[in-house]
């Protein structure tokens, strides 16, 4: 990449930051309440993403070998989400006991 598509990469991720923080400020307004739809689509939002998570992890484990690690990594992460109620600590958690079972076995 030449330093002026660099440059011009930059600055799209640049605006592209910049409009994704301000947009909600721009649409709602500073005063106003949060429509009672876009509450609720911020309640369901993390679990609809976890969920296809889950789809996109399963969807092509053809034998047992690649199966394994997956279970068990699923199972770690639906037991230290239901134990601190923490998405992110959840998928961590998972995600790590995978990669530590991938590269071990």
């Amino acid at each position: 990449m030449t330093s002026g598509e660099s440059t011009v990469s930059i600055a799209i991720a640049a605006a592209a930051v910049i409009i994704t923080r301000f947009a909600p400020f721009m649409v709602f307004g500073v005063a106003r309440e949060i429509p009672q739809s876009v509450r609720d689509f911020g309640k369901w939002l993390g679990p609809a993403v976890f969920g296809l998570l889950v789809i996109y992890c399963f969807k092509d484990c053809g034998s047992f070998d690649t199966l394994w690690p997956r279970l068990l990594a699923a199972a770690a992460t639906m037991a230290v989400q239901i134990a601190t109620r923490s998405m992110m600590l959840a998928m961590l958690a998972g995600t790590a006991l995978y990669m530590i079972i991938v590269n071990l076995c």
